[in-house]
């Protein structure tokens, strides 16, 4: 948590301050003084000051300043004095710092770099970032990475704050060996992707690159104030996908924020980026599984049992109500959970690209596969693999599928080197899997390879009882993401809101109660606007449905009292024990007695 850091050096402390634990910090790496002044206004928490933002801002990539056009620490220098320090307000800056500089010794360096008004250092350019000739130049002009820690080390005696910039474990623990007091996760270059599958495989492999570098953070007493660097995050969906995995403090980056029109993106993006929840600890949670029904209980019973196990889950469901959740839960209390959860949408692949996705691909293997790439199979080994609507694989697919499961290794396509892969499958489907292996759509022999245990996930309308505190922890999570006060909802809307029959389950209620929140200015909100086309239909068939929840339209006066007196009699005089099994509120409860 953020409060764990409060004993670091005054520069954490600065950047932490008293800012909420359960948001992200953000830091921007900025190219000129517009782009810092404008994330100073939407409320930027630190400066990553990096050569590699001269050459952006001038519309050259940023691995154009590991070339030789000039010193990389003056050009860090020249952006510090001319454009990011007039205008930081405040706001601490970290700057860029190469080992070895020909031009200054270190000491020199870091005098000048202090003189300016500079809080902190980090190692850039990370020689990790480039290979081939190039590093073996770098190499040879003493530009590696024990030449990174020795200078970190001198910068720590110096009285700097240092960050390691780091691009594996191995780099992250050599830094925490030498008590850094930030560290920056790098992920990847950032570029705007708009192939939905590519952008699912790209945030995929940055969840498996900087868990494994979380988990060296995570062993030690005190943690370092990590950043995640880079990467495809450039909406805040994406940043609160990796969160959910991988609790780091903060997000940080240059090249996310600076499109055009330059301030107002940057501006957008920054407070955008600043609302997504952050899990405010170590421990990897998803939304919980909300409900106390029979169904519900059984699920829960199901995951509890199951998960200690290595077998493959096939969970059934109709759309919305929570399969992917239910895997989730499993994954958590799984001996895996400390590895990759990585998802793939079956219903999404067209036939061509069916082995490429589970298995990856080599350079130059086909059309189009202008870099290698992991496959989900690789992407997950040691992990969970989530098969999201399996129901909709192809016949083709489902062969390829079988094939990994029975001989536990993976070829990517261009290469003839097998690799093992240890895989727990995780299936979900909206379909009668078993009527569509009856029927011939589905292999067998693969549906009984996914579903050792099968769970099946109960319909909304089958558990009313349970759409209140549903409604409940979904204000609650609307709260946080819009930013606004809702403290909850009126009695009659709770109403319409039991009486439902809730065609697209859960996903539908999160829906309708997201368009209440936004049209509605209220604290409490009253449903204005909120059309539920079948309310009447399926106040019955909801009423019909009903174990212990709300009332059926016809019921009698004296029918509710007699309901309301054995509930609370059955809840030994809770009365707001007895509000919740009925589904409705206290106010509603006191109402029926007196009736």
């Amino acid at each position: 948590m953020l409060t764990d850091l409060s004993a670091r050096h005054p520069v954490i402390q600065r950047v932490v301050g008293t800012k909420p634990p359960d948001r992200p910090l953000i830091g921007v790496s900025p190219g000129s003084g517009n782009i810092t002044a404008t994330s100073v206004r939407a409320g930027a928490d630190i400066f990553f000051v990096f050569s590699a933002g001269t050459y952006r801002t001038a519309g050259v990539g940023s691995l154009a300043s590991f070339l030789a056009y000039g010193n990389a620490n003056d050009q860090t220098e020249e952006l510090l004095r001319r454009h990011v320090l007039p205008h930081n307000q405040g706001v601490p800056v970290v700057a860029g710092m190469m080992p070895n500089d020909p031009a200054a010794p270190t000491a020199e360096r870091l005098q000048r770099l202090g003189t300016l008004g500079v809080d902190a250092v980090t190692n850039w350019p990370a020689t990790g970032l480039v290979d081939g000739v190039m590093r073996d130049i770098m190499i040879s002009h003493g530009l590696h990475h024990e030449a990174e820690l020795d200078m970190l080390q001198e910068a720590q005696a110096a009285g700097f704050a240092v960050f390691g910039f780091a691009l594996s474990p191995s780099e992250v623990e050599h830094f925490c060996d030498i008590h850094v007091d930030g560290l920056i996760l790098n992920v990847g270059l950032t570029r705007a992707v708009t192939d939905t599958m590519e952008k699912k495989n790209e945030l995929s492999t940055a969840i498996a690159t900087v868990r494994e570098m979380w988990d060296v953070v995570a062993r030690q007493t005190l943690s370092p104030l990590s950043f995640l660097f880079g990467g495809s995050i450039t909406q805040p969906i994406d940043l609160e996908e990796i969160l959910r995995e991988v609790p780091v403090h903060g997000y940080a980056g240059g090249s996310a924020f600076e499109r055009i029109p330059v301030t107002a993106i940057v501006d957008s993006t920054i407070r955008r980026l600043k609302s997504v929840p952050r899990t405010p600890s170590a421990t990897r949670v998803r939304a919980p599984l909300v409900g106390d029904s029979r169904q519900m209980r059984r699920v829960l019973e199901l995951i509890e049992r199951t998960a200690p196990h290595d077998v493959n889950i096939c969970i059934l469901g109709e759309t919305g109500t929570g399969k992917e959740l239910v895997a989730h839960a499993v994954h958590q209390r799984s001996p895996r959970r400390e590895m990759p959860f990585v998802t793939m949408n079956c219903g999404a692949i067209p036939d061509s690209l069916v082995e490429s996705e589970f298995f990856g691909h080599e350079k130059g293997a086909f059309t189009g596969a202008h870099d290698r790439r992991k496959g989900k199979f690789e992407l997950a080994n040691h992990g969970i693999l989530f098969l999201d609507e399996i129901g909709d694989l192809s016949p083709h697919g489902q062969v390829a599928l079988l094939r990994v499961i029975q001989q536990g290794e993976v070829f990517r396509l261009g290469s003839q080197k097998a690799t093992r892969v240890d895989v727990q499958i995780i299936a979900a489907t909206n379909r009668d899997l078993r009527r569509d292996v009856a029927e011939g759509r589905f292999r067998s022999d693969l549906f009984y390879r996914i579903s050792t245990i099968v769970i099946e996930t109960p319909p909304l309308r089958e558990r009313p009882g349970d759409i209140a505190p549903i409604a409940d922890h979904l204000l609650r999570l609307l709260a946080s993401r819009l930013n606004r006060r809702i403290v909850g909802i009126t009695d009659e809307f709770r109403e319409r809101l039991i009486a439902y029959s809730w065609p697209g389950n859960v996903r539908e209620l999160e829906h309708v109660l997201t368009r209440s929140a936004i049209l509605e200015d209220s604290a409490v909100l009253d449903g204005t606007g909120v059309l539920l086309e079948n309310y009447t239909e399926a106040r019955e068939v909801g009423s019909r449905a009903t174990r212990s929840g709300a009332a059926a339209p016809r019921e009698t006066p004296d029918a509710r009292r007699r309901r309301a007196s054995e509930t609370i009699l059955r809840c030994s005089g809770n009365k707001s024990e007895a509000a919740r099994q009925l589904g409705i509120s206290r106010k509603t409860l006191y109402q029926w007695l007196r009736e």
